[in-house]
């Protein structure tokens, strides 16, 4: 009884480590904070509770970090305490949310990096492909479409919630991003090579605030 109650301790700390492994700790000093020239940045703060605040306003930014492993899907918590104006989605220059997840991808096949020369130019990290979770949107659009800044088949958006989705409470989400980026780009997804957060009222001003928690990768 001893033995099994102690094999079974073991196994515990074992499973409980491998989930810590794969959780983003939303705090530590290895995110980054990347802007647009010329726009205000995006103001991302760590509340009490451990989750990372997004407030844009009349703003724009990323927080991303490098990743190093990452799972079979993704799951995170998030709400939106001020959504901001209507915005669509499609249209460059009213495509505001107050909340973003991205996952980016390395380079295949001689593409060019999303962030073009300023990749080069200011050390941003060479991406190929990137998949948007948004916030944001009509419940009219459909849940995946092409990203407008993107040349074709670098980017697509996916909206999991909308401008109707109740504000000031969590929702929770899982995603496939694997099976995502087949459907977006048909092709099989490499390993993620960043994951970033973002929130932006750049485009039709005013303010935008969002909260996301609990980001980590799991394996069916």
């Amino acid at each position: 009884m001893t033995q099994r109650m102690t094999l079974a301790g073991c196994l515990s700390l074992l499973l409980a480590g491998t989930a810590q492994a794969n959780t983003l700790n939303v705090s530590d000093n290895s995110w980054e904070t990347i802007g647009v020239p010329g726009q205000a940045k995006t103001q991302f703060e760590v509340k009490s509770d451990g989750s990372l605040s997004v407030i844009s306003e009349n703003s724009v930014a990323f927080r991303y970090k490098e990743l190093d492993t990452t799972g079979d899907t993704l799951t995170w918590r998030w709400r939106v305490d001020a959504m901001g104006p209507p915005s669509d989605p499609m249209q460059v220059g009213a495509d505001d949310r107050p909340i973003a997840v991205h996952l980016w991808f390395p380079e295949q096949n001689n593409q060019s990096s999303l962030f073009g020369g300023l990749a080069e130019l200011f050390g941003y990290p060479e991406v190929g492909n990137a998949l948007t979770y948004t916030w944001g949107g009509s419940a009219t659009h459909p849940r995946t479409m092409p990203n407008p800044h993107l040349t074709e088949g670098q980017g697509a958006l996916i909206v999991l919630q909308t401008e109707a989705s109740a504000t000031g409470e969590w929702t929770q989400e899982t995603i496939d991003f694997r099976e995502d980026f087949r459907n977006a780009f048909g092709k099989e997804a490499p390993q993620p090579s960043h994951i970033a957060i973002s929130g932006d009222s750049d485009d039709l001003g005013g303010y935008r605030e969002g909260r996301i928690a609990d980001l980590r990768f799991a394996n069916d």
